[in-house]
C-alpha cells in the first residue's frame, strides 16, 4: 500500500515538474529517475540509502523510493543505473551552437530521448542534427546550406536553406536576404530539405 501510494505521488510530483519553468541547471550530480519505466524526474543528487534517493528539483526537494526505479546519470545508484546497450549518437543544434552526446532511449512526441551523464534530455528531432551509430537510420538530417524550393500553391520560394526553427524553415533568398516561412505551410523540395 505505501508503495503504491509513493508512486502515485511520484506520477503526480512528475506531472507538477513537467509543467513547471525552467529546470535546475545540469551539474555532475544531475540525475533522472523513472518509476516502473514512466515519467523521468530530474534533479540533482542529494544523497541515498538503500530505500530512497533525495533530489533538490525546480519545485524543492523530494524523495523517490528506489524499489522499482530505474536512473539515468553518472550520480544515480549503481543497483538502479540505467546502462545504455545502444551506440552514442551526438545531437547538434541546427545553427551549430550547441551539441549533447548520449544514447538514444527512445523516440517519442517528434523528440529524441537520451540518456547522458547528467540525466535524461528531450530533444526535438526538427530542431538538431543526429550522428554517430546511435542514430535511427531513418532519421531525416537537413544539411544547411544546400538550395531548396518552398512551394504553397502558386507561391514559389527558392533559396538556401541556413535553419530550422518554430516549425519554420530559414532561408536565405537572393535580393531579399533571410526569410522565415512556416513549415506547416509550405511545401519543401531540394536535397537540403528535411
Amino acid at each position: 500500500m505505501k508503495t503504491h501510494f509513493m508512486r502515485n505521488s511520484l506520477l503526480l510530483l512528475s506531472a507538477l515538474l513537467a509543467c513547471t519553468g525552467p529546470s535546475l541547471a545540469q551539474t555532475a550530480d544531475t540525475v533522472t529517475f523513472r518509476l516502473d519505466g514512466g515519467e523521468g524526474i530530474t534533479g540533482e543528487m542529494i544523497e541515498y540509502d538503500d530505500n530512497v534517493a533525495r533530489l533538490e528539483t525546480s519545485v524543492g526537494l523530494i524523495a523517490v523510493p528506489l524499489e522499482g526505479a530505474s536512473c539515468i546519470g553518472l550520480a544515480c545508484p549503481e543497483s538502479i543505473r540505467i546502462v545504455p546497450t545502444l551506440p552514442p549518437l551526438v545531437l547538434t543544434a541546427l545553427d551549430g551552437t550547441i551539441s549533447l552526446s548520449g544514447n538514444l532511449l527512445q523516440i517519442t512526441d517528434d523528440q529524441y530521448v537520451i540518456a547522458t551523464d547528467f540525466g535524461e534530455f528531450r530533444v526535438d528531432i526538427d530542431r538538431v542534427s543526429c550522428e554517430g551509430e546511435g542514430c535511427p537510420e531513418d532519421a531525416s538530417q537537413p544539411q544547411l546550406g544546400g538550395e531548396v524550393v518552398l512551394t504553397n500553391g502558386a507561391a514559389t520560394i527558392e533559396g538556401r536553406l541556413v535553419g530550422l526553427e518554430d516549425k519554420a524553415f530559414i532561408v536565405d533568398v537572393a535580393a531579399m536576404g533571410i526569410i522565415k516561412v512556416s513549415t506547416d505551410l509550405f511545401t519543401c523540395t531540394g536535397d537540403s530539405c528535411p
